[in-house]
């Protein structure tokens, strides 16, 4: 569904409903194959007999403990010495890292006389051959944490090129997590051409504070302190709340497959406000944008014995610019959003449940904000999207949630030019309220290896200035 603008404006449309989706659909996560063979893992109260791959080498906690000294972004693990079943990994095994991170190794290396070991995301049925997982968690957030996330070539075709840094473990690879506060949840900086500074505090038992700043083209790229650096630039302010009474899950896995996969959000209520300001500097206008998935997850962990299962809040952002802005553009727009209810989507032998929301209800505004008079020469016309998510995370790095529940929140401005008389803008809002499921199914409707995410509920809102046409559908 693509969105117009009539009168003096008339030119292309603004497909605030193709950001959202944009921004929904997460990256592509390769399936591998699955080892036949396996190896036995004892049966805890979370699982059923449950069984690993054969290609899967188990660390026990007590040797990550003992043995991990230092991680580093990219899912790179340096241990003191390949002790115990460390000296299995090889490149093509899956290391799991018990309570805390599963992947597949790419590399392994001795430096220095420390075991280097490099790997990449791996999915459930990479990890389990067998087994069935049943979720019942009261989210607690002061048990939260922050966790690099990799996400491949997140926020540009070109992401930054970085020397290896390992850090000293925390949580979740050494102990409990401490309680969470606004420092230790305090996420800050940048991936590609975006970058973010983000606080949190709990402000409750189930409910997360989240403020702070996106941005794209900042010279500031790691804090967005300072000015735009690029010709094209936005900044986006937001703040707001997730309060998340109850996460419930069942999967079964068989032969390496995942082949039943449910999960359900129960008392949920999200509200969030954004605004942001669109400038246009010198130099050229590129195309198009990637989206950022803001590299660091906050984290809590879903008690297991042995697999390394989070509830994580992911964020993301994107800008679309729909027609060519004219030099010393500034543009302005705000928009709140907020949703209560109960989500839900599964999936069985491939036969979708495209969720459904209980209880449900949204609202939103859309307005220019309090930021001052915007300019443009040229028409104008942006989508500028915010997106917040809670799901279900195997390991804290990995960047795929095998299920998710979002609010999606776009607005699509357009601007009259001010050469032809006009210094107004016309807005329209969209909140989106959705549910979806990672690649870990094998068939069905999941089996092109894609996250696929469903519109619970979708509310539009509009807001014209004096002197401009409404953006009609």
């Amino acid at each position: 569904m693509r969105r117009s603008f009539s009168g003096s404006v008339g030119w292309a449309a603004v497909a605030v409903i193709a950001a959202a989706a944009m921004l929904a659909t997460a990256f592509v996560l390769a399936l591998g194959d699955h080892p036949a063979a396996a190896a036995k893992a004892p049966t805890a109260s979370a699982t059923n007999a449950l069984t690993y791959t054969a290609n899967t080498v188990v660390i026990p906690r007590s040797l990550v403990r003992a043995q991990l000294i230092g991680i580093a972004p990219g899912g790179v693990f340096k241990f003191k010495r390949a002790a115990g079943p460390l000296a299995q990994l090889k490149r093509g095994k899956v290391m799991l890292l018990e309570g805390s991170a599963a992947g597949i190794v790419t590399g392994v290396q001795t430096t220095g006389g420390h075991l280097i070991v490099s790997t990449k995301g791996a999915t459930l049925g990479q990890v389990v051959k067998s087994g069935t997982i049943a979720i019942d968690l009261a989210p607690d957030f002061t048990k939260a944490f922050t966790a690099p996330i990799d996400f491949p070539d997140n926020g540009a075709s070109a992401a930054r090129a970085r020397p290896v840094v390992f850090s000293a473990p925390g949580a979740p690879y050494l102990a409990a997590a401490r309680p969470a506060d606004a420092g230790s949840l305090a996420i800050q900086g940048g991936s590609g051409s975006w970058g973010y500074s983000i606080s949190g505090s709990v402000s409750g038992p189930h409910k997360l504070d989240l403020s702070g700043t996106i941005c794209l083209g900042y010279r500031g790229a790691d804090d967005c302190a300072n000015g735009p650096a690029s010709a094209v630039a936005v900044s986006i302010g937001f703040s707001g709340t997730l309060d998340l009474s109850k996460l419930s899950g069942d999967v079964q896995v068989a032969n390496g497959t995942v082949d039943k996969l449910s999960a359900a959000f129960g008392g949920l209520t999200s509200q969030f406000k954004m605004n942001y300001t669109f400038s246009r500097g010198d130099g050229d206008v590129q195309a198009k944008f990637p989206p950022i998935h803001v590299p660091v997850g906050i984290d809590i962990p879903i008690p297991n014995p042995y697999l390394p299962l989070f509830a994580r809040v992911q964020l993301g952002a994107l800008l679309q610019v729909l027609s060519k802005p004219a030099k010393n553009t500034v543009s302005h727009g705000a928009m709140s959003a907020a949703i209560a209810g109960n989500a839900s989507a599964g999936d069985s032998g491939g036969k979708a449940n495209p969720g459904s929301a209980g209880g449900d209800s949204a609202s939103g505004e859309v307005n220019p904000g309090n930021q001052g008079l915007g300019i443009s020469l040229a028409p104008l016309g942006i989508d500028v999207t915010l997106q917040a998510k809670v799901g279900i995370a195997l390991g804290v790095s990995v960047a795929n949630l095998m299920a998710f529940t979002d609010l999606t929140q776009t607005i699509g401005q357009v601007q009259s030019s001010a050469i032809a008389g006009g210094f107004c803008s016309s807005y329209l809002g969209v909140v989106d309220w959705g549910v979806g499921l990672g690649a870990e199914l094998g068939g069905g409707i999941l089996g092109a290896q894609l996250q696929k995410r469903w519109s619970l509920v979708t509310k539009n809102y509009k807001f014209t200035e004096p002197g401009c046409k409404p953006i009609s559908s």
